[in-house]
């Protein structure tokens, strides 16, 4: 939702829909009618993702944030839904994406600042944490 409040803040229209969303019982084919480009987020997909290399009159795009939890996974489901563009925020896995006909740019990761702040009332239990990898 960050990204659809994101987009609609610089006038761009979006809609998000997928498991878990009140949408979800919409056919996809009607939900993406008006829109011209699809943005796939999904990094875990378990087989309900519709297969979007069907809409080739749709510039198609994958937001790939967690490459280094299945990174073949992510490969095969760019390749599978014939991803013209892909974001990638971990920067060392862009060749493993990048093909003639798919163009890779690093995205890093960002956050909501409206739900992700500072707050000084919680007490830290652990001084420092990491997530991710050296690529």
């Amino acid at each position: 939702m960050s990204y659809k409040k994101a987009f609609l803040s610089i006038g761009v229209e979006a809609e998000v829909w997928g498991l878990g969303y009140e949408n979800f019982s919409t056919p996809f084919e009607e939900m993406v009618k008006p829109y011209s480009t699809i943005l796939l987020f999904e990094n875990y997909d378990t087989g309900w993702v519709p297969d979007l290399s069907k809409y080739k009159d749709k510039l198609r795009i994958n937001v790939v944030v967690d490459a280094h939890c299945n990174l073949s996974h992510l490969v095969n489901t760019t390749n599978k839904h014939d991803i013209q563009i892909s974001l990638g925020a971990t920067k060392g896995y862009l060749p493993h994406f990048d093909t003639p006909e798919r163009w890779c740019y690093w995205l890093p990761n960002c956050y909501d600042d409206t739900l992700i702040y500072p707050m000084p009332s919680v007490s830290k239990s652990v001084n420092i944490g990491f997530c991710g990898n050296y690529v």
